[in-house]
């Protein structure tokens, strides 16, 4: 990663401690990461995660992402395209 989106990363790790009310949020925090991002960084992501998900089932990969998904549309349409499991497999999207 290039300095900058390293301090931009810190910095919204400073200024977003977790509080009371986002205890339960689990896809805000990935989603702002995931659009700090490059694409070039993107693709990367999305590349490294199919590579170690490997010959994980392919519910594990479908469960994973699903959370993606729910953090940022394109997050989980890369990694759904670098595992190659097609979205219309997810009925809600």
């Amino acid at each position: 990663m290039d300095d900058i989106v390293l301090l931009k990363i810190k910095s919204y790790l400073r200024l977003n401690l977790i509080s009371k009310s986002s205890v339960n949020d689990y896809f805000s925090q990935p989603a702002k990461l995931f659009q700090l991002m490059s694409e070039e960084q993107q693709q990367a992501l999305f590349s490294n995660t199919a590579r170690a998900m490997g010959d994980t089932p392919k519910e594990i990969k479908m469960r994973h992402i699903g959370n993606c998904l729910k953090a940022d549309p394109a997050y989980g349409k890369g990694v759904a395209e670098a595992v190659g499991i097609s979205l219309d497999e997810f009925p809600q999207y």
